[in-house]
């Protein structure tokens, strides 16, 4: 009698790992099954584009009072990453056709190991590609979106007439510049760098093209929620 008690004990663990097993497996190639749909959609549909399109704010330009460039991002060397060198390609294009003067690097992350920030390292390139120093301000106390574009319309207010400027930034960032200083009550215009983030010709740049749309609109909420925008 014992042991036929502790042979259905034994049948009834055993089946009740099998089950577990199987519920596991099941739901681990659901989930297989869920994560290969999602790449697919991301990569072979115009679901990221469609989403990118609203991110995209291009305003005209013409003769203005300064060119503000908000930074991307710095390699520990100092280099400008990708993003950082594309909207100085676009702020130094403005500036040699004498669409304006001066020149706002605007960015207070400090790289590591060379202690410079974001803002220091864009004005050193900026020289380096022939701008005089005299036409580069500098705007290196904050490091975030909104507070780099409040703090720097404050700090040159008596400077610069910022109805009268021009941001440039990235493509998928300038919606959300043209919604903070729409808040702060400037009207400048924002203009974006060439968008090569739009043309992903690998699947991997296709990804982070993706990944560009997701973390803006994650950051439109946040600076919502904040009161930002």
């Amino acid at each position: 009698m014992l042991n036929s008690v502790r042979n259905d004990s034994s049948r009834i663990y055993r089946d009740k790992k099998y089950w577990i097993f199987e519920k596991a497996k099941t739901a681990v190639i659901y989930a297989s099954l869920a994560v290969n749909l999602a790449l697919l959609i991301i990569l072979y549909t115009p679901v990221t584009p469609l989403l990118y399109k609203p991110l995209i704010v291009n305003d005209d330009i013409g003769k203005s009072d300064v060119i503000v460039i908000l930074s991307a991002g710095v390699l520990k060397s100092g280099t400008l990453d990708f993003a950082s060198h594309m909207r100085v390609k676009k702020a130094l294009e403005l500036y040699r056709q004498d669409l304006a003067k001066s020149i706002i690097s605007a960015g207070g992350v400090i790289v590591p190991g060379i202690g410079r920030t974001y803002a220091h390292c864009i004005k050193d390139a900026l020289i380096e590609y022939g701008v005089s120093e005299s036409d580069i301000f500098l705007q290196d106390e904050t490091s975030d979106t909104y507070h780099d574009v409040n703090f720097l319309v404050k700090k040159y207010a008596h400077r610069f007439d910022f109805n009268s400027a021009m941001f440039v930034t990235s493509s998928y960032h300038t919606y959300r510049v043209k919604r903070i200083l729409k808040k702060i009550g400037i009207n400048a215009a924002v203009v974006s760098a060439e968008p090569y983030e739009y043309y992903p010709n690998e699947s991997a740049n296709r990804l982070l093209y993706f990944r560009f749309v997701v973390r803006e609109y994650l950051a439109l909420l946040y600076s919502k929620y904040k009161g930002w925008i």
